[in-house]
């Protein structure tokens, strides 16, 4: 990690992985499916990657991780990034150490573990990742020390939702190894387990783990299958159920229109028969609605994706990560459709809900770098620039021949 990571835009990067591969604009562009002039305007920082989907194109096309191109993670600026930074090894250490320190009863450590689903979808990731390192190893251990099998259920289901949730948190700030590592320890724990509501909140883990390493097809595969494997029509699982169809209308959305609203669709069927929110998805209608402007944006439909980010009624949004995935979600649209003064204050929006949580999103560094370099003095912006670190200057030499 370097200190102006952050403010490098991905154009950048894309420049310098295209020139050690030593490849043309114009190959570059051919294995991405754009035009060479549009490979250029990235590379000059007039066009910003702000659709995973393209992200994840260039990834795969120059060879390199999609990390490689974002730059995460970033060098710790905060109190709670420095936190996440410091956790990583802490996670290592506890998913590859077999050492049983000395336990807290099990009962203390499932009372714990919701606090743990609740400072995820908070976006307080300094309790986040103070939390998840000791509870990694607590519930790990326990697995192991059990006295008899009820004792290793509940031991088992404690480590499936701490590593359901830490994969999440991580994929979120960059560490994307340590997401699937913990989405596969979370599949490994559920098989052990046999449950269904527990193996489907794993494959969830595992196909956003994959999806956020560019890993497309496989990470599409889990999901459509995932939602076919099982005949439960518990609240629980049928919630679960619901947000695989939306990560599968996400993985769709560039391939078949058409397949991604009938995930959606299937996703709003499930919402009206279930309110369960026992792995803190927030599985509901009005999370549905931010899921639907990223699919707009992802399947190319960018008109469509600050409308319907109006018709989402943000009060019934329960948490601040949903809220300002929606501010997010329609800035995105309002940026790759030219409406910077919306896009600035979306992004504002968004800051003010989940500060530690936006700025460290490559798409909100990428959306506010571009800004700075290609209409500077909008109103907002500075503040923007200010909050985020992003250094304007920077940019300027992403202009190189």
């Amino acid at each position: 990690m370097t200190t102006g990571a952050r403010s490098e835009p991905i154009g950048r990067r894309v420049r310098k992985w295209r020139t050690i591969i030593g490849l043309t604009q114009q190959q570059l562009a051919d294995r991405v499916g754009v035009s060479g002039a549009y490979i250029s305007m990235l590379e000059k920082g007039d066009r910003a990657v702000t659709k995973r989907t393209l992200l994840l194109k260039l990834a795969e096309a120059l060879s390199v991780n999609v990390t490689d191109l974002t730059g995460q993670p970033y060098m710790p600026t905060t109190s709670g990034e420095l936190t996440a930074y410091r956790a990583a090894s802490a996670i290592r250490h506890a998913l590859d150490d077999d050492h049983t320190p000395e336990q807290r009863p099990l009962s203390e450590v499932e009372r714990q573990v919701p606090e743990l689903f609740r400072a995820r979808m908070a976006c307080d990731h300094a309790k986040l990742f103070t939390l998840l390192p000791s509870l990694l190893t607590e519930t790990r251990a326990h697995t192991n020390i059990a006295a008899d099998e009820e004792s290793r259920r509940r031991a088992l289901k404690a480590l499936i939702q701490v590593c359901f949730t830490g994969s999440m948190g991580l994929h979120a700030v960059g560490y994307l190894d340590l997401s699937v590592r913990l989405a596969e320890r979370a599949e490994q724990a559920a098989d052990l387990l046999d449950e269904d509501a527990e193996r489907l909140a794993a494959k969830f883990a595992t196909a956003q783990a994959l999806w956020a390493t560019g890993v497309k097809q496989r990470s599409a595969t889990v999901a459509a299958r995932a939602v076919h494997a099982t005949a439960d029509e518990s609240s629980e699982v049928l919630a679960l159920r619901g947000m695989l169809h939306l990560h599968a209308a996400l993985t769709t959305a560039t391939v078949s229109k058409v397949d991604a609203m009938a995930h959606l669709g299937e996703a709003e069927e499930l919402a009206r028969v279930t309110n369960d929110d026992s792995w803190w998805v927030e599985f509901t209608t009005a999370n549905i609605g931010v899921w639907r402007t990223l699919v707009a944006i992802e399947s190319g439909d960018v008109q469509a994706a600050p409308g319907l980010a109006r018709k989402v009624e943000v009060h019934r949004l329960r948490t601040n990560h949903r809220r300002s995935r929606l501010y997010l979600n329609a800035a995105r649209g309002h940026h790759i459709a030219g409406d910077v003064d919306r896009a600035i204050n979306a992004i504002l929006m968004a800051d003010e809900i989940a500060p530690e949580s936006i700025r460290t999103k490559p798409v909100a560094l990428e959306m506010v770098g571009h800004m700075a370099r290609t209409t500077p003095g909008r109103s907002g912006l500075a503040e923007l620039v200010r909050r985020f670190g992003v250094d304007p200057l920077v940019p300027q030499d992403a202009h190189f021949a």
